[in-house]
Protein backbone atom coordinates (compact mmCIF):
# COMPACT_ATOMS: atom_id res chain seq x y z
CA UNK A 1 0.00 0.00 0.00
CA UNK A 2 0.98 3.52 -0.95
CA UNK A 3 -0.15 6.47 1.01
CA UNK A 4 1.56 10.27 0.24
CA UNK A 5 1.78 12.52 2.29
CA UNK A 6 -1.89 14.71 2.92
CA UNK A 7 -3.52 11.62 2.09
CA UNK A 8 -5.74 9.60 4.22
CA UNK A 9 -5.14 5.67 5.13
CA UNK A 10 -8.25 3.63 5.97
CA UNK A 11 -7.45 0.21 5.32
CA UNK A 12 -10.40 -1.97 6.40
CA UNK A 13 -9.75 -5.93 7.76
CA UNK A 14 -12.84 -8.49 7.55
CA UNK A 15 -12.02 -11.49 9.07
CA UNK A 16 -13.90 -14.80 8.45
CA UNK A 17 -14.38 -17.88 10.02
CA UNK A 18 -14.71 -21.67 8.17
CA UNK A 19 -16.13 -23.29 11.42
CA UNK A 20 -19.89 -23.24 11.45
CA UNK A 21 -20.80 -21.52 13.76
CA UNK A 22 -17.95 -18.47 13.71
CA UNK A 23 -16.17 -17.97 16.95
CA UNK A 24 -16.99 -14.45 17.46
CA UNK A 25 -15.92 -11.68 18.36
CA UNK A 26 -12.61 -11.60 16.56
CA UNK A 27 -10.14 -9.91 18.40
CA UNK A 28 -7.76 -7.86 15.94
CA UNK A 29 -4.34 -6.56 17.14
CA UNK A 30 -1.48 -4.94 15.62
CA UNK A 31 2.65 -4.34 15.76
CA UNK A 32 4.32 -1.56 13.90
CA UNK A 33 7.11 0.66 14.33
CA UNK A 34 5.06 3.44 12.98
CA UNK A 35 3.48 5.33 16.13
CA UNK A 36 1.13 7.22 14.10
CA UNK A 37 -1.14 4.70 13.31
CA UNK A 38 -4.01 3.06 15.18
CA UNK A 39 -6.78 0.17 14.91
CA UNK A 40 -9.97 0.44 15.62
CA UNK A 41 -12.20 -2.27 15.88
CA UNK A 42 -15.60 -1.57 14.16
CA UNK A 43 -17.65 -4.37 15.25
CA UNK A 44 -16.93 -8.31 15.70
CA UNK A 45 -15.61 -9.01 12.63
CA UNK A 46 -14.55 -5.97 11.58
CA UNK A 47 -11.43 -3.59 12.23
CA UNK A 48 -9.78 -0.07 10.24
CA UNK A 49 -5.95 0.83 10.65
CA UNK A 50 -5.69 4.38 10.19
CA UNK A 51 -3.32 7.52 11.11
CA UNK A 52 -3.99 9.03 14.01
CA UNK A 53 -1.87 12.76 13.19
CA UNK A 54 -3.34 15.10 15.82
CA UNK A 55 -6.75 13.76 15.55
CA UNK A 56 -6.72 13.89 11.58
CA UNK A 57 -6.39 10.38 9.46
CA UNK A 58 -3.85 11.93 6.96
CA UNK A 59 -0.04 11.25 6.57
CA UNK A 60 2.08 13.69 7.45
CA UNK A 61 5.66 14.51 6.33
CA UNK A 62 6.90 12.74 9.49
CA UNK A 63 5.42 9.82 8.78
CA UNK A 64 7.79 9.29 5.49
CA UNK A 65 9.60 5.97 5.37
CA UNK A 66 8.96 2.33 4.98
CA UNK A 67 7.06 0.49 7.48
CA UNK A 68 5.85 -3.20 7.79
CA UNK A 69 2.11 -3.87 10.13
CA UNK A 70 1.37 -6.84 11.87
CA UNK A 71 -2.17 -7.69 12.12
CA UNK A 72 -3.03 -10.53 14.05
CA UNK A 73 -6.72 -12.04 14.12
CA UNK A 74 -7.83 -13.84 16.73
CA UNK A 75 -11.12 -16.12 17.12
CA UNK A 76 -13.28 -16.62 20.15
CA UNK A 77 -11.75 -20.50 19.80
CA UNK A 78 -8.05 -19.28 20.07
CA UNK A 79 -7.53 -19.38 16.45
CA UNK A 80 -5.29 -17.14 14.74
CA UNK A 81 -4.27 -15.75 11.46
CA UNK A 82 -2.52 -12.34 10.42
CA UNK A 83 -1.29 -10.16 7.63
CA UNK A 84 1.42 -7.89 7.35
CA UNK A 85 0.66 -4.28 5.25
CA UNK A 86 3.43 -2.63 3.70
CA UNK A 87 3.55 1.22 3.89
CA UNK A 88 6.17 2.75 2.06
CA UNK A 89 7.14 6.36 0.85
CA UNK A 90 5.55 7.25 -2.39
CA UNK A 91 8.67 9.74 -3.60
CA UNK A 92 12.08 11.41 -1.91
CA UNK A 93 13.32 14.71 -2.35
CA UNK A 94 16.84 14.66 -3.09
CA UNK A 95 18.90 18.46 -2.43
Amino acid sequence: MIVTEGNPLNYTINGADVEVPADLPYIFSMQSTLNSIILEQLNTTTARIRFNNSGTDIATYADKGNYTVSVTIQDNGLQEDYLTLEIIRAHSCFL
